[in-house]
């Protein structure tokens, strides 16, 4: 027996103190088990054996209200196959949204990586219930997200003008200074065989199929990891720091290992025939390579050397809403040529392996969106 929600709200409006964001977040309520409760207590009886038995299992998190509505709107006006309402770093509670004459209909939707030889779906034997809605009741809750959405809409907007202009300015400062060669080569100290530039190792990300990449590099004649180089560089920059839970956040050296496709293509197909700033690390809290927060360097090389010079973070550039972090003071980071070139060059067994796994996952999604089953 459904409980009657339609004295209740389905959506409950609040501010995440937790979070440095302004954005106004959702709770959901759903009927479940003849009673009202929040979707994430649904989700926690209905995922038990999976937080009882997964060490590292994650409870989901609520959505901002924008992003729900837009969401909700796309599934039930079929622009989407389904609607993201729960989400958790990589993992996400979507349902489709169907609708009769009266009711609107939340169905889970499964939606996840192709499971590799051996593995088993965690959330096998796990039924998720329909969550059913009075059809009146839920326009008129799905009324009060279109204000918040129409609201951030124009703030994302002028936001976001701003920011491109920002990047136009700083697209074209940095063709300005792309071919400003200033380093002095005569002064340059020759690298020392003090270890490998590159190391491969299991980063142990489960999204992430291939090995991750640690970059060495050599400064007063020390072999140090790139990371560790940045955070001290970085510091003197990050004098605002980002607040979150309460506890600032610092910036400097927030970075993490890229994986070895991305360093292989980068630094070894790409690196010559453009010219331009290559990623050589990402972002540090997500881990995933893209336009979050990755360090970029433009390579230049001698006869005998590889020089990474004129750094860049995209997000803190020379027209950066988030301000400029200058790094013309820094020194070039200097490489033996044939060690970084055959040292790159061993990684191309990895990668071939890389480009067949990718193509037959890539594959199977295929078959799975086209397929009129489940997803899996």
């Amino acid at each position: 027996m459904q409980p009657n929600m339609t004295e209740q709200p389905i959506f409950e409006l609040f501010h995440d103190e937790e979070k440095s964001s302004s954005y106004e977040y959702v709770k959901i309520f759903v009927p479940f088990n003849g009673e009202r409760k929040s979707l994430l207590e649904a989700t926690e009886i209905l995922e038990k054996r999976l937080f009882d038995t997964i060490p590292d299992y994650r409870c989901y998190d609520w959505e901002p209200a924008h992003f729900l509505y837009e969401s909700l709107l796309d599934a039930r006006e079929k622009r989407a196959k389904f609607a993201s309402v729960l989400s958790s770093g990589t993992r996400t509670f979507f349902v489709t949204v169907n609708e009769t004459e009266d009711q609107i209909i939340w169905s889970r939707m499964m939606r996840s990586r192709p499971l590799q030889e051996g593995e088993t779906d965690i959330f096998d034997g796990i039924h998720y219930p329909d969550f059913v809605f009075d059809k009146k009741h839920y326009d008129e809750e799905m009324e009060k997200l279109r204000v918040i959405f129409e609201r951030e809409k124009k703030i994302e907007d002028e936001h976001n003008r701003t920011y491109r202009i920002a990047c136009v300015r700083d697209y074209f400062w940095d063709k300005e200074t792309l071919h400003n060669d200033t380093i002095d080569y005569s002064s340059l100290a020759r690298p020392q065989p003090l270890g490998p530039i590159f190391e491969a190792f299991d980063s142990g990300y489960n999204y992430i199929m291939c090995d991750c990449v640690k970059i060495f590099v050599q400064l007063d004649r020390q072999r140090r990891l790139l990371i560790e180089v940045l955070k001290e560089w970085e510091a003197s920059f990050d004098t605002e720091r980002e607040t979150q839970s309460g506890v600032e956040i610092s910036l400097a050296g927030s970075y993490t290992w890229l994986p070895l496709p991305c360093i292989y293509e980068d630094l070894l197909l790409k690196a010559r025939r453009q010219p331009f700033f290559r990623d050589v690390l990402t972002c540090g809290a997500c881990g995933l390579p893209g336009p979050c927060w990755p360090f970029r360097v433009q390579v230049r090389e001698t006869d005998d050397l590889v020089i990474w010079t004129n750094y860049r973070q995209p997000h803190r550039n020379k027209y950066s809403l988030g301000g400029y972090w200058d790094y013309s003071q820094y020194p070039p980071l200097v490489f033996d040529k044939q060690q970084y070139y055959a040292e790159l060059e061993t990684m191309r067994p990895a990668y071939e392996q890389y480009l067949a796994k990718r193509a037959e996952m890539e594959q199977k999604e295929q078959e799975s969106e086209n397929s009129d089953g489940p997803w899996l």
